[in-house]
């Protein structure tokens, strides 16, 4: 059965934290760049447009390279690109570097959720029970990051709620490293 195999759990990590990540930046990144004074309201509205934009084509292109590449090199690939560029934006101090930042995060973000699932269907193999827990795990991970943000940002401050983002996609690479630096079948649990 599907929860006896590592690969799922290595999947439904990436993917609660991809999803928490993902819905706190869509959340909230309108007021961050409002905050930070590096952009109008008007232009961080677009960006977010951009990013959506961007998404498209990064999903595009991630089927496109699926055919050519192993998944789990694909994963890895956007979750080391992605964190970079969040990074990047979170430091940035010019509407051109986040933009280039925004874009960044899409494009790359935008393929870690269906290659990662079709990655690990081959462990569901049509489990309709398997498919539910792994939705309903990630689907978690966007329900109580933006809430955990939320609560740090009133706290603390928005800036110490962007810290959790980091955490997530921290959390999200070292998931998809595992993934893609693990032997081959290798698992702590083997049968």
């Amino acid at each position: 059965p599907y929860y006896r195999i590592f690969d799922f759990y290595l999947a439904a990590a990436i993917l609660f934290f991809y999803l928490g990540a993902e819905t706190s930046i869509n959340g909230w990144l309108i007021t961050y760049l409002k905050n930070r004074g590096i952009v109008g309201t008007a232009t961080a509205q677009r960006l977010l447009s951009i990013l959506w934009v961007v998404v498209i084509f990064g999903r595009l292109a991630c089927a496109a390279l699926s055919k050519r590449f192993i998944k789990k090199t694909i994963i890895f690939t956007n979750t080391v690109a992605s964190s970079f560029f969040f990074v990047l934006l979170l430091t940035a101090k010019t509407e051109m570097i986040v933009t280039i930042s925004v874009i960044g995060i899409g494009f790359f973000f935008a393929g870690v959720y269906p290659t990662t699932v079709a990655n690990v269907g081959s462990i569901l193999k049509g489990s309709r029970k398997a498919m539910a827990a792994l939705l309903a795990i990630s689907s978690l991970g966007g329900i109580l990051t933006p809430a955990l943000l939320g609560v740090v940002a009133e706290k603390i401050s928005l800036e110490a709620g962007m810290g959790l983002i980091v955490a997530t996609v921290i959390l999200m690479l070292a998931a998809a490293a595992v993934l893609q630096f693990k032997k081959e079948g290798a698992s702590p649990w083997q049968n």
